[in-house]
């Protein structure tokens, strides 16, 4: 490892952003004036691709149910049951 990086920072070149949640998501968090903001990866992935994210009922879906693969040709544009 580069020792001008801190062992203790989990933020090292390199590395996949975020952490995975609960659910199986990706999840990256950024402070934006003052505030926590979570944004979840795929969506992230889809909107840097398409320039939207739908909304409800509509939602960003996994074709292979891995929902930590973002790559764009693993989603799509789903409806909640």
């Amino acid at each position: 490892m580069d020792k001008r990086y801190d062992k203790r920072d989990s933020r090292i070149p390199g590395s996949i952003a975020g952490y995975i949640d609960d659910e199986g998501y990706r999840v990256i968090e950024q402070v934006f004036n003052g505030e926590l903001h979570k944004v979840y990866a795929h969506n992230l992935r889809w909107y840097m691709e398409h320039k939207y994210v739908p909304d409800y009922p509509e939602t960003i879906m996994h074709r292979d149910g891995d929902r930590d693969n973002n790559d764009i040709k693993n989603l799509y544009v789903g409806t909640v049951k």
